[in-house]
């Protein structure tokens, strides 16, 4: 593995498990250079370095399970003077074995272990953030790249899911049928290289995969409102957003931690309203004038079948028919609003799932 810190490269990983390598001062015109005295020795347990970055002045060196530390401007090319910190075990409990993995974040790093995803900030505090994607810890991430203009950090993987981790707000999303070798960031556009040699190029003003359009699709976890025992009436979901083109949406609705779709149901707002897109007859004016356009309101709301429960969890699917010439755009969801009443007591299970005492 290699890192560039302190304007030199550093090595690790390699035949000599116990030590990591780091060159001169790297100089304009010159190749790097190494010299057998500049290493640092490693502590031992948990097997090679497997990874190396950096976090603002610190180096990090990574093994499975544990990760060091060590800092300092370095030796002058004749290792007189100056010189760089021990390595200090920051960490036995997270590690890196994919230097693939990690990617810088405006303050810290974020890598995945053989535990999931966390964080590192600048004050080496590790924080667990991959809850919400646990499900793919087995896939093997190929590359991790920083979004700055979109607050993302975006992961490959070789098993198809791309894996999006939205720092400011804390969340995940993904993106499927895109297995990848490798991505870049290249002239502020996200690129990647698939596994069977294509080469695609992030445009945020079309929703296809080449030639293929892919819906959204929005499914929360478990809700409940007050404690989990607690007894409610959900009357509706409310979904808000912007009209783009034509479509149908799919909602389904399970209940009281059963993983199981109990309720389902499709709409067609196209049929269901009147929609008029720019260029079409006005509705303010006679037949032939062309200031019509999407409605800006744009809201569906959902009456449950069921509505006593002490939990809820909905799946919002987008069944593109048509869309927009070019862009395969067929709506955006800004909000999502439920509209619950609270019940006295707890929610009743049976006579079978009472236990008496004696």
């Amino acid at each position: 593995v290699i890192e560039v810190f302190q304007n030199r490269a550093w090595l690790g990983g390699l035949e000599e498990a116990s030590e990591i390598y780091f060159s001169k001062e790297n100089k304009s015109g010159f190749p790097v250079e190494f010299t057998d005295e500049f290493t640092k020795a490693v502590p031992s347990g948990g097997g090679r370095v497997s990874a190396l970055t950096f976090v603002d002045d610190k180096l990090l060196a990574f093994k499975a399970d544990r990760f060091f530390l060590t800092y300092g401007d370095g030796p002058n090319d004749t290792n007189t003077l100056g010189g760089f910190a021990e390595l200090e075990n920051i960490s036995v409990d997270v590690g890196c074995n994919n230097p693939r993995s990690i990617a810088t974040l405006p303050n810290g790093i974020i890598i995945k272990t053989g535990k999931g995803f966390y964080s590192i900030d600048s004050a080496l505090n590790a924080q667990y953030i991959g809850a919400m994607v646990e499900e793919y810890n087995g896939q093997t991430v190929t590359s991790a790249n920083l979004i700055p203009d979109l607050n993302e950090v975006r992961f490959t993987t070789s098993d198809g899911l791309l894996l999006t981790y939205n720092y400011y707000f804390g969340k995940w999303n993904t993106a499927s049928n895109l297995k990848s070798n490798s991505s870049v960031l290249w002239k502020n556009k996200h690129v990647l290289l698939k596994t069977n040699g294509d080469i695609f190029a992030q445009n945020q003003s079309i929703f296809k995969d080449a030639s293929a359009g892919y819906g959204m699709v929005l499914e929360s976890g478990w809700i409940s409102f007050g404690s989990l025992s607690s007894f409610k009436r959900v009357y509706e979901l409310l979904f808000m957003g912007t009209y783009k083109s034509a479509h149908r949406v799919r909602v389904k609705v399970a209940y009281d931690n059963d993983p199981s779709w109990i309720h389902s149901g499709v709409y067609d707002p196209t049929a269901e309203f009147p929609v008029e897109m720019y260029g079409d007859d006005s509705p303010f004016g006679e037949s032939g004038t062309v200031y019509g356009g999407a409605p800006i309101d744009y809201a569906i709301r959902v009456r449950l079948k069921r509505q006593k429960c002490s939990s809820i969890k909905f799946r919002f699917e987008e069944l593109t028919e048509s869309a927009t010439t070019g862009t395969h755009e067929a709506l955006t969801i800004s909000d999502v609003g439920l509209l619950v009443g609270m019940k006295k007591g707890t929610v009743k299970k049976g006579q079978t799932r009472n236990m008496k005492l004696s």
